[in-house]
């Protein structure tokens, strides 16, 4: 898998489980990390937590040097989850260690591809009128916004 597609198929859900994801990292014992989880699989769906989190355990295992680049942007976003910024700057951060890192590429490529094949993706659409489409749109038309007219 190229890294644009992998970035953009791990992005959004390490973007969507990012609060979640760093409070796991700032806290202890196993009461609280339930509590976290049980948090992030209701706001997120279990099926993107499990998928955030399966990618977090690859990257946090890389020895490259920009994982903590990675980490750094993924509070960013925790912070302000709305912002695009914080987004593209976790996607120029990924894209960074996945160039430096083949061997995590290629981990991360063939985690993407067990996901896919499980039936394990979930499509989430964030912000205010935005889109999720989880299969083909082909030949479909989708309007965003307030007071659109359709005329024919």
């Amino acid at each position: 898998m190229e890294i644009t597609a992998l970035i953009q198929t791990i992005g959004p859900w390490l973007a969507a489980s990012a609060p979640y994801l760093v409070k796991l990292r700032d806290i202890a014992g196993e009461e609280a990390i339930k509590e976290v989880v049980k948090e992030a699989v209701t706001k997120v769906g279990s099926r993107v937590w499990d998928s955030a989190q399966a990618v977090w355990q690859k990257l946090s295992g890389s020895s490259a040097d920009t994982k903590t680049d990675v980490t750094k942007a993924l509070r960013d976003v925790a912070a302000l989850p709305g912002d695009e910024d914080t987004h593209a700057a976790l996607r120029v951060q990924l894209k960074k260690l996945l160039l430096e890192d083949s061997a995590l590429k290629e981990a991360l490529s063939q985690l993407v591809t067990e996901i896919e094949q499980s039936g394990g993706v979930t499509v989430t659409a964030s912000g205010d009128r935005s889109v999720a489409i989880g299969g083909d749109a082909k030949d479909s038309t989708i309007i965003t916004g307030d007071r659109n007219i359709l005329r024919k």
